[in-house]
């Protein structure tokens, strides 16, 4: 009877050690099973920069007058930048950085990752070649830090006024209140 009594209690602390093996194992199989879907399903983080800046030299221009663009990037990044431009109203003439120009849109890259504390600043000249009102829109496409990661880079927009100014007084009003009689009524002159 004793051995009996002997032989189920070795029988239960086996069964006990079993089951104590099989927890284990169930266990650590879900912490495999929750740390590979964690590891799936982490999301490809965009980090936040800023806003890219349009500084213009000039809100209103006349017809052939020169306006340079100024587009700044923020700090720490750089970015593959589109500025698009009316071509009905202006010519483009140069940029301050290596860009190209086609139907309406200047790409460049500005920016640089060796300092994160100063802003880039890409600059682009055009040519007032009809009235109106021309808006310059910035974007950044491409954008990155010096980590690698992408960035994300809210656009800009700033707008010039074009005026057909020709320095001609009938066109721009100035002669409204003004006699029509150019003729000379009296001359003196003293000595």
């Amino acid at each position: 009877m004793n051995s009996i009594k002997a032989q189920r209690k070795t029988n239960r602390g086996n069964q006990r050690k079993h089951n104590r093996k099989i927890t284990m194992r169930f266990l650590a199989n879900m912490m495999a099973i929750v740390l590979l879907f964690g590891c799936l399903l982490v999301p490809d983080i965009e980090a936040k920069a800023d806003n890219l800046y349009i500084a213009l030299s000039d809100t209103t221009v006349k017809i052939g007058d020169t306006i340079t663009v100024s587009v700044t990037v923020p700090a720490g990044v750089s970015a593959t930048v589109n500025l698009t431009y009316p071509t009905d109203l202006l010519t483009y003439s140069s940029a301050s950085d290596t860009a190209s120009a086609n139907a309406g849109t200047v790409s460049m890259t500005i920016g640089s990752y060796g300092s994160s504390n100063k802003r880039s600043v890409g600059t682009v000249t055009f040519q007032a070649k009809s009235s109106g009102k021309a808006t310059f829109s910035a974007a950044a496409p491409i954008a990155g830090n010096q980590e690698g990661d992408r960035v994300s880079v809210t656009g800009a927009s700033a707008s010039v006024n074009i005026k057909n100014e020709t320095g001609d007084d009938a066109e721009n009003g100035d002669n409204a209140n003004k006699s029509s009689d150019n003729s000379l009524s009296s001359l003196t002159l003293s000595a």
